[in-house]
C-alpha cells in the first residue's frame, strides 16, 4: 500500500475519529469568524484582539490536527 496523502488521512480521521472531527469543526468556526471580522469596515481594538486570538487558535488547532495525521501515518505504515 502506498503512502496516503494528508488529505486522504484527514478524510479517514473525519469519518472515524470524533476528537479530530471536533478539532476540524472548531478550526472551521475560527476561519468563519475571522472572515467576518476581516470583511467588516470598522476595525476596533476589540476586533483586532479577537482577530489575533482567532489566528492563534487556528494555528493551535491546525498543529493538533497535524499531530493526529502524523500519528495515523506512523501507526498505519510502521
Amino acid at each position: 500500500m502506498g503512502r496516503l496523502k494528508d488529505r486522504q488521512i484527514k478524510d479517514i480521521l473525519m469519518r472515524d475519529n470524533a476528537k479530530f472531527k471536533n478539532l476540524n469543526l472548531k478550526h472551521q468556526e475560527c476561519e468563519r469568524r475571522l472572515r467576518e471580522i476581516l470583511a467588516g469596515n470598522i476595525r476596533t481594538d476589540k476586533k483586532w484582539i479577537e482577530e489575533h486570538n482567532l489566528k492563534k487558535q487556528k494555528l493551535i488547532l491546525k498543529d493538533t490536527m497535524q499531530q493526529f495525521i502524523s500519528e495515523y501515518r506512523k501507526q498505519a505504515f510502521d
